[in-house]
């Protein structure tokens, strides 16, 4: 079951902080979704919301700096990115689109582990 699924804390926080600072700053009102399911061998986690959306260029810029060189915009995405790269030892957990009907949608991809005996060495040792 995706509850056993572990994570490191403080994940989801900042991205629905983003979509309601960023999201719906011109809004009075707005709906965000959490999505967590398993595909596979994969969790897959998507926070889905219907804000005023984030612009094309914003989201390619964030994608060619691997959400780390921009220092203005993605701060806590590179954050969350970097945590879940060490966490799991992969690269590139983290994508972020825009809705078709407005809105953006963050997903995280991650191996479905629920044994801290699964987890890359480096971390066991930390935990």
């Amino acid at each position: 079951m995706l509850k056993d699924l572990l994570v490191p804390c403080m994940i989801l926080q900042p991205l629905v902080e983003n979509a309601i600072i960023h999201g719906f700053k011109e809004k009075e009102c707005g709906e965000i979704k959490i999505n967590a399911k398993k595909i596979q061998d994969q969790a897959v986690i998507e926070v889905v919301d219907n804000g005023q959306g984030i612009a094309i260029e914003t989201i390619e810029n964030l994608k060619n700096s691997s959400f780390e060189k921009n220092k203005t915009t993605g701060i806590g995405l590179s954050n969350i990115a970097k945590r879940l790269s060490f966490f799991y030892n992969i690269q590139n957990p983290l994508s972020i689109e825009a809705n078709t009907q407005g809105g953006t949608k963050v997903t995280i991809k991650v191996p479905f582990i629920t044994e801290i005996s699964q987890l890359p060495k480096q971390e066991v040792d930390t935990i």
